[in-house]
């Protein structure tokens, strides 16, 4: 698709056309929706990572508490 597309102004009988380019208002309306899903995927994608380290993190916590605890002797009997 074109970003600019040509106008022909006037009238064809016998008076000279004057000739114009103006942007494609498609194009315009093209690139923001682009934009707009480019934005939703890369939050998406961002959301993901957040998630999964997360719950990496949480694993880790889980491990490094089980290492912790598994020498330690009640207190109480």
């Amino acid at each position: 698709m074109r970003e600019r597309y040509v106008v022909i102004n006037g009238s064809i009988n016998g008076k000279e056309l004057s000739v114009s380019t103006k942007e494609n208002p498609e194009r315009k309306f093209q690139t923001e929706t682009h934009t707009v899903i480019g934005k939703a995927a890369g939050d998406f994608q961002n959301q993901q990572k957040i998630q999964k380290n997360d719950r990496e993190q949480r694993l880790a916590g889980i491990y490094y508490n089980r290492g912790r605890n598994a020498g330690c002797k009640p207190e109480h009997q």
